[in-house]
This record gives structure tokens, C-alpha cells and sequence, in this order.
């Protein structure tokens, strides 16, 4: 699943999907702009075959999330940097409390 850019009465909102951040994360020039990108998914291991998919996933999410949590903790001008190299004015994302804009 791809961004979704919706046009605003503020300009331009950018929605990330957990898949963004997924595809964010294979780019080396957004790792080397924004650390918080490269996801620490280690291998996984499970106690046969049938977890193994359930497992993997579960620790992408897992990292998926620690990436949103620095994304909310970033300064003023490192997030302005980060929108303007998404090409956003405003971003949307949900999180495990809830949606957050930035």
C-alpha cells in the first residue's frame, strides 16, 4: 500500500502506512537522513514453521513502531526536514495509542 497524499485546507497531508514506513526504511538516502529509519528486525526464531510468518511479522510491527515513536520525538527542524524530503506539509500515521499528526 502506497502514501496516500490527500489535498487540505493546510496543503498537502502525507498518511503513512506501516508498509511507507517499510519502503522508507529500504532507502539508503532516508537512513542516511533519518537514522531512526533503519529498522532493527533480527532474526527470528519460533518453534516450528506454522509461527515462524506470525513471528516475523510481529517484529516488524515491533520496529515499525519504535520508527513512529522517534518520528514524534523529533525536533522542530528535523521533522520540518523530513516533511519537505516527503514532499508534506502536514503527516498522518496511527500508532498504538492512537492517530497522530505532525
Amino acid at each position: 500500500m502506497a502514501a496516500r497524499a490527500v489535498a487540505g485546507r493546510t496543503g498537502k497531508t502525507l498518511l503513512l502506512s506501516d508498509d511507507v514506513f517499510l519502503a522508507l526504511s529500504n532507502r539508503s538516502d532516508m537512513q542516511a537522513l533519518f537514522p531512526f529509519l533503519r529498522l532493527q528486525i533480527g532474526p527470528v526464531s519460533a518453534t516450528c514453521r506454522c509461527n515462524r510468518a506470525a513471528a516475523q511479522r510481529h517484529a516488524q510491527l515491533t520496529a515499525i513502531q519504535a520508527a513512529k515513536n522517534s518520528l514524534i520525538a523529533l525536533p522542530a527542524e528535523r521533522l520540518a526536514a523530513f516533511k519537505k524530503a516527503l514532499g508534506a506539509d502536514r503527516i498522518e500515521f496511527y500508532t498504538r495509542s492512537g492517530k497522530k499528526v505532525l
